[in-house]
């Protein structure tokens, strides 16, 4: 399954750095199946539309591209989570 996000880019799984640990809900994301080829400032545009972002990073793969995406309060990174995870 994948998220559909704004643009028209897909996503196949949204986790909050917490989805890992048992700690309290994080601002951090780790995003995959990003397509190949996607840029820094398309990543920030796509999801500033979700919420503020404060910083992103791209782990570009053979096949399709992961990211680490900051946002600036875990409720709009856990919004995210909830929302758009495999939709």
């Amino acid at each position: 399954a994948s998220s559909r996000v704004r643009g028209g880019q897909t996503s196949d799984r949204i986790a909050s750095m917490a989805d890992e640990q048992s700690g309290p809900p994080s601002d951090n994301l780790f995003v995959t199946g990003l397509p190949v080829g996607l840029l820094e400032d398309q990543l920030r545009e796509i999801f500033a539309s979700y919420g503020e972002v404060m910083q992103t990073k791209l782990l570009p793969g053979a096949n399709k591209t992961s990211a680490l995406i900051r946002y600036s309060s875990a409720e709009d990174a856990q919004w995210l989570v909830e929302n758009l995870n495999g939709n």
